[in-house]
Protein backbone atom coordinates (compact mmCIF):
# COMPACT_ATOMS: atom_id res chain seq x y z
CA UNK A 1 0.00 0.00 0.00
CA UNK A 2 1.26 3.63 -0.94
CA UNK A 3 0.42 6.64 0.99
CA UNK A 4 0.80 9.86 -0.28
CA UNK A 5 0.51 12.80 1.73
CA UNK A 6 -1.38 15.38 -0.30
CA UNK A 7 0.78 18.77 0.54
CA UNK A 8 4.26 17.80 1.11
CA UNK A 9 4.56 14.93 -1.13
CA UNK A 10 5.83 12.55 1.78
CA UNK A 11 5.27 8.70 0.40
CA UNK A 12 5.37 5.64 2.63
CA UNK A 13 7.32 3.87 1.27
CA UNK A 14 9.93 6.74 0.36
CA UNK A 15 10.09 7.98 -3.39
CA UNK A 16 12.77 10.03 -3.94
CA UNK A 17 12.56 12.48 -6.54
CA UNK A 18 15.41 15.05 -8.62
CA UNK A 19 14.51 17.65 -5.95
CA UNK A 20 15.41 15.47 -3.01
CA UNK A 21 18.64 14.14 -3.89
CA UNK A 22 19.35 17.86 -4.63
CA UNK A 23 18.29 19.12 -1.42
CA UNK A 24 20.73 16.08 -0.05
CA UNK A 25 23.47 17.03 -2.02
CA UNK A 26 23.09 20.68 -0.49
CA UNK A 27 23.56 19.35 3.08
CA UNK A 28 26.13 16.94 2.81
CA UNK A 29 26.66 16.85 6.47
CA UNK A 30 23.03 16.11 7.07
CA UNK A 31 23.10 13.51 4.49
CA UNK A 32 26.47 11.79 5.89
CA UNK A 33 25.07 11.57 9.25
CA UNK A 34 21.41 10.57 8.07
CA UNK A 35 22.56 7.17 6.02
CA UNK A 36 25.39 6.46 8.60
CA UNK A 37 24.03 6.39 11.57
CA UNK A 38 21.27 3.84 12.79
CA UNK A 39 17.74 5.05 12.22
CA UNK A 40 15.76 6.17 15.49
CA UNK A 41 13.74 3.77 17.08
CA UNK A 42 11.12 3.75 19.98
CA UNK A 43 12.10 1.56 22.84
CA UNK A 44 8.63 0.95 24.05
CA UNK A 45 7.84 -0.40 20.56
CA UNK A 46 8.28 -3.74 19.29
CA UNK A 47 10.10 -3.41 15.56
CA UNK A 48 8.96 -7.17 14.85
CA UNK A 49 5.50 -6.36 15.23
CA UNK A 50 4.09 -5.16 11.81
CA UNK A 51 2.68 -1.79 11.98
CA UNK A 52 -0.94 -2.69 10.54
CA UNK A 53 -0.88 -4.79 13.79
CA UNK A 54 0.18 -1.72 16.02
CA UNK A 55 -2.66 0.52 13.92
CA UNK A 56 -5.01 -1.81 14.80
CA UNK A 57 -3.98 -1.84 18.80
CA UNK A 58 -4.12 1.78 18.30
CA UNK A 59 -7.67 1.66 16.61
CA UNK A 60 -8.81 -0.32 19.58
CA UNK A 61 -8.14 2.29 22.40
CA UNK A 62 -9.98 4.21 20.73
CA UNK A 63 -13.52 5.10 21.35
CA UNK A 64 -15.92 6.76 18.20
CA UNK A 65 -18.21 8.46 20.46
CA UNK A 66 -15.56 9.84 22.58
CA UNK A 67 -16.07 13.68 21.48
CA UNK A 68 -14.90 17.08 22.82
CA UNK A 69 -17.58 17.34 25.75
CA UNK A 70 -15.86 14.28 26.94
CA UNK A 71 -12.34 15.61 26.47
CA UNK A 72 -13.72 18.61 28.26
CA UNK A 73 -15.33 16.46 31.69
CA UNK A 74 -12.39 14.39 31.65
CA UNK A 75 -9.50 17.39 32.02
CA UNK A 76 -12.67 19.21 34.70
CA UNK A 77 -12.56 16.07 36.55
CA UNK A 78 -8.61 15.46 36.90
CA UNK A 79 -9.32 19.51 37.59
CA UNK A 80 -7.10 20.43 34.54
CA UNK A 81 -7.62 24.31 33.50
CA UNK A 82 -9.61 24.61 30.79
CA UNK A 83 -10.60 27.85 29.07
CA UNK A 84 -13.72 28.25 27.20
CA UNK A 85 -13.54 29.04 23.42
Amino acid sequence: MDLTHSLTGFTIPPNYSASQIYQAAKAPAWTWDFVSTKPYSYACINTEVPADSLAAFVNAQINPAFDWDDAVRALISVNFFVVSL
